[in-house]
């Protein structure tokens, strides 16, 4: 781990970040549970997965 990226870590940003990330994402997949009919489930469930996919952190 570089030493910027320890001190982003050891100063609570990150967490800050997630924390900021899992709310945008829970806010975007209430909206689609609460999308109109015009949606449908296909769409629906492609975009949770998308938004899923877009924001797991992977490291």
């Amino acid at each position: 781990m570089t030493a910027a990226a320890a001190l982003i870590r050891d100063c609570g940003a990150l967490a800050a970040h997630e924390d900021e990330i899992a709310a945008h994402t829970a806010t975007g997949l209430a909206a689609l549970e609460a999308a109109p009919q015009a949606l449908t489930e296909r769409s629906r469930h492609t975009l949770q997965g998308l938004a899923e996919l877009l924001t797991a952190r992977r490291s």
